[in-house]
């Protein structure tokens, strides 16, 4: 345990002594002859997703500055202040981080692609800018909001398969909307073929994958979603550990990717290697602002649930669920139907299936 703490402080003091190396590094690029762009913003998305906000937004304005042609930092810059508003302030900030940075960043691209027809990376990112409104009508449950932002998103990016086949971070948005469209309801997906989209999940899923494989930056976000898909909808334990442990190695900072990857060591009953790391998830629950502490003490609970259920102990089901119920402010709610299901679960084990009924219902 002393070593665990040790290590521990260890991260912090590291974070610390990074700002400090930031300060100097940035003083030292912008008065550099030498900027290589593609560096530093590789560094910008690794800060990103160890949610280092800050430094991630310095680096973008930075690359901003050097090379105001760079097709991915208008789109990033909006991602970063989106998840630095859902942190720091709430879910609907982080809104309307997201719409006014897209209000500003569409005629950005617009100009861009005006002058330069030709770069297909432009149409891929105005699209992409549009797939994020889609994320707040999901968020709403806004779904056909979710299609017509999502339709508008779609004319861009489908122009920059034909424009250069050869940018595979195309296949994401397009995999994502397929595979969506596949699990929604019949009105959605008949709103969606009427738009001209397929809906096929295995045909998303393979896209997903080749995204994942293949390009350059939308890898991160297509394996994070391909983990959801196979850990919710197919219950592929086995593929939702291939595709989130690369994140878990290459963002220790980022804190819901550890939690899934607890959650599905927990579906495997691999509680031996979970415990390898159950201090780091304490850690997070203590750590960060509210809503992100909040949301990893909720699934760290959902986590206990499962262990409790497999060993029968039911006691420990319901205090630990209760919790959850009692203190859930996370954005969407699919924790909260799981966490309703494994209370069925549990009072049909202890044959009081009308109360499992009720639960089941919730």
């Amino acid at each position: 345990m002393k070593k665990q703490v040790r290590s521990f402080l260890s991260i912090f003091l590291i974070k610390e002594i990074k700002k400090y190396y930031h300060l100097l590094f940035f003083v030292t690029v912008i008065y550099s002859n030498e900027f290589n762009s593609n560096i530093i913003l590789d560094e910008a998305i690794t800060d990103l997703y160890n949610y280092e906000f800050v430094n991630s937004k310095i680096k973008l304005d930075l690359i901003k500055k050097k090379d105001p042609l760079n097709p991915v930092v208008p789109f990033l810059k909006i991602v970063v202040q989106w998840l630095y508003n859902q942190t720091q302030y709430g879910y609907e900030e982080s809104y309307e981080a997201i719409i006014n940075g897209v209000n500003n960043t569409i005629p950005q691209y617009e100009k861009l692609i005006e002058k330069y027809p030709e770069n297909a990376q432009y149409y891929l990112y105005l699209g992409s800018s549009y797939g994020l409104k889609a994320r707040v009508a999901l968020a709403n449950k806004e779904w056909f909001h979710v299609l017509s932002s999502g339709y508008k998103g779609y004319k861009y990016i489908r122009k920059t398969n034909k424009l250069d086949n050869t940018i595979y971070d195309y296949y994401l948005p397009i995999g994502l909307l397929e595979y969506f469209l596949c699990i929604s309801s019949k009105p959605v997906q008949m709103g969606g073929k009427l738009m001209g989209f397929e809906s096929d999940c295995e045909v998303g899923k393979s896209k997903l994958e080749l995204a994942l494989e293949k390009s350059d930056y939308s890898w991160i976000e297509a394996s994070n979603i391909l983990t959801y898909i196979y850990l919710y909808f197919e219950r592929d334990y086995e593929n939702a550990l291939r595709t989130i442990s690369p994140l878990v190695d290459k963002f220790p900072g980022h804190p819901f990717f550890t939690l899934l990857k607890a959650e599905v060591l927990a579906k495997l009953d691999d509680w031996e290697e979970l415990d390898l790391f159950r201090d780091r998830l304490e850690f997070f629950t203590k750590n960060g602002t509210f809503l992100q502490k909040n949301e990893c003490e909720l699934k760290l609970k959902y986590i206990d649930s499962i262990y409790a259920f497999k060993r029968k102990d039911y006691d420990s089901v319901f205090v630990n669920t209760d919790w959850i119920i009692n203190n859930y402010h996370m954005e969407f709610d699919w924790l909260l139907g799981l966490t309703y299901m494994i209370r069925g679960q549990t009072f049909d084990k202890l044959n009081m299936h009308n109360l499992a009924i009720k639960e089941y219902r919730s």
